[in-house]
């Protein structure tokens, strides 16, 4: 049962060990739920923005007719295929980082290092968290104009205001 488990988990099996791996297992499927979830998520973005932009062009090209929305609707797109993308490296550990230095180190130097760097990620994003709600709350009452929906999708509505009436 333990030699399936990676090298820095061992030492938990034990006594207590086996709470520990309980968690282990429980964070392992709640890993591959999100890591699902974004997969395809993006997967389907790809194809909505490349369908999307292939209208674009075509419309404004072959029927000189544009349509307006296109050009918009996948700029936002882009965003959320950049965020879900994040998410999507982080997991794979392909994020951009200092590969060619940590590779050059030995593999307990590099994986020290390879540790720093998820940190530096972790304090990063809790960081930027107020900020972005911050944005956050002034792009809510910003209206994308051929969408007519707001910049915001209201995310914020939850944060700072209650319900509306039904």
């Amino acid at each position: 049962m333990t030699s399936d488990l990676p090298e820095l988990a061992q030492p938990l099996v034990g006594a207590e060990g086996s709470a520990w791996l309980g968690l282990r297992r429980l964070a392992h499927k709640i890993d591959l739920a999100i890591g699902t979830l974004s997969e395809a998520a993006g997967a389907a973005l790809v194809l909505a923005g490349t369908c999307i932009l292939f209208a674009g062009v075509v419309s404004r090209y072959v029927f000189n007719n544009p349509l307006m929305w296109t050009d918009e609707l996948a700029n936002f797109l882009f965003l959320w295929l950049a965020m879900l993308g994040t998410v999507v490296a982080l997991r794979r550990n392909e994020h951009m980082r200092l590969t060619t230095l940590i590779n050059s180190l030995s593999p307990k130097r590099g994986q020290w290092l390879s540790t720093v760097g998820a940190l530096v990620v972790i304090v990063f994003v809790l960081e930027i968290l107020v900020p972005a709600a911050q944005y956050l709350e002034v792009q809510r009452s910003t209206e994308l104009i051929t969408l007519s929906i707001s910049d915001g999708i209201g995310l914020s509505r939850s944060w700072s205001e209650p319900p509306l009436p039904h």
